[in-house]
């Protein structure tokens, strides 16, 4: 699917939405491109993190 009809409109329509577009990376980035995306996820992770609810705020440990 195209970019434009795909994550770009995406983008627009989620609220705070933050797109990563690696230039000229294949599908297959996860390989060709690992360094940059694990940093690019690692900073996602982090920033989640950031904004979840504390315990203080009504937030209950997950289950398993």
């Amino acid at each position: 699917m195209p970019i434009a009809d795909s994550a770009l409109l995406s983008a627009k329509l989620v609220k705070d939405a933050t797109l990563k577009v690696y230039k000229g990376a294949p599908h297959g980035l996860a390989t060709t491109h690992a360094d940059q995306l694990n940093s690019d996820l690692l900073d996602f992770i982090g920033a989640g993190a950031r904004y979840a609810p504390s315990p203080a705020e009504g937030a209950r440990p997950m289950s398993h």
